[in-house]
């Protein structure tokens, strides 16, 4: 691997690590503003399907309790609903 492709390597890990901070900062203090346009970053589909997946995982976590349960759910639920497209 030469010096350019190693830069290059590291380069896009750290926008990954960067665009991922802040996007989770975004959607902790203002998701209806972020929820507008992040539709041109990521792959609705994929954000769907992370979400029913994460969802099924929260609701079988026995370490949480029931009431961060409900609203991590919930969070859940309303990410997969931004993200849903119908035909």
């Amino acid at each position: 691997m030469g010096t350019i492709d190693l830069y290059l390597s590291w380069g896009i890990i750290y926008a990954y690590a960067l665009l991922t901070i802040m996007l989770l900062t975004a959607f902790v203090f203002n998701k209806e503003r972020l929820l507008g346009w992040t539709v041109y970053i990521l792959v609705p589909a994929f954000v769907v399907r992370a979400a029913r997946e994460e969802q099924a995982k929260v609701a079988q976590d026995t370490r949480l309790s029931p009431s961060t349960r409900k609203h991590v759910l919930a969070e859940l639920k309303t990410l997969e609903e931004a993200f849903e497209t119908s035909p």
